[in-house]
C-alpha cells in the first residue's frame, strides 16, 4: 500500500473517529442508527473510539477501501461488515503493546450465524496516529464449506487522553 492510500486511511480514521461525538461514546458501541446517512452503505458506519481505548480499524484492499472491521480490543467488542449488513461479536479483551513483527491474530466463532471467522495480519511499522498492520485477510467461513478471503489493510490505534492547554507531560 502507498503512503498516500495510507495518510487518506488515516484522515478517515481521525475523522472517524472524531465524528461519533459524545453522543456515541455515552451509549457505547454505536450501530447504523447512530449514523443513518451510512445505513445502506456497503460498509460499516463510522465507530467511536473512546478516550483510553485501543482498536484496529481494516477496509478492504480493493479499489473501494470499503471499512469493513472495527475491533475494539479495550472493549471486547468487533462490528464486521458482513452479508450486507454490521454484525457485532463478542471476543475477549486483547493486551495492547504490540510492536512491529509481532502477528495480529483475532477470530470469531457464531454458530448461530454460521460464521467462523478470522483475520489474521503482522504489525507493521509505527505511524503518526498508531501501528499499521501489514499482510492482513479476513476469512469468512460457513459450515456448507463456502469461505469468503477478503485481503484488508489495517491500522491498530490507542486514542490517549486530550492535551489541555498549558499543561505539561508528567515526569
Amino acid at each position: 500500500m502507498t503512503r498516500f492510500a495510507l495518510l487518506l486511511m488515516t484522515t478517515a480514521l481521525l475523522a472517524s473517529c472524531a465524528s461519533g461525538g459524545d453522543r456515541l461514546t455515552r451509549r457505547g458501541v454505536p450501530t447504523e442508527a447512530d449514523a443513518p446517512g451510512l445505513a445502506g452503505s456497503a460498509q460499516l458506519a463510522p465507530q467511536a473510539l473512546t478516550v483510553g481505548a485501543c482498536a484496529a480499524f481494516f477496509w478492504s484492499r480493493d479499489g473501494q477501501h470499503r471499512f469493513l472491521v472495527f475491533d475494539n480490543e479495550t472493549a471486547g467488542v468487533t462490528r464486521i461488515f458482513i452479508d450486507g449488513r454490521s454484525e457485532p461479536f463478542a471476543a475477549p479483551p486483547q493486551r495492547a503493546g504490540y510492536i512491529s513483527g509481532d502477528p495480529y491474530r483475532r477470530a470469531w466463532n457464531d454458530p448461530a450465524r454460521d460464521l467462523d471467522i478470522s483475520l489474521t495480519g503482522t504489525i507493521g511499522e509505527s505511524l503518526p496516529t498508531g501501528l499499521q498492520i501489514d499482510r492482513a485477510v479476513l476469512r469468512v467461513r460457513r459450515s456448507e464449506g463456502g469461505e469468503m478471503v477478503i485481503p484488508v489493510a489495517g491500522q491498530y490505534v490507542c486514542r490517549g487522553a486530550p492535551q489541555i492547554a498549558g499543561s505539561r507531560p508528567g515526569p
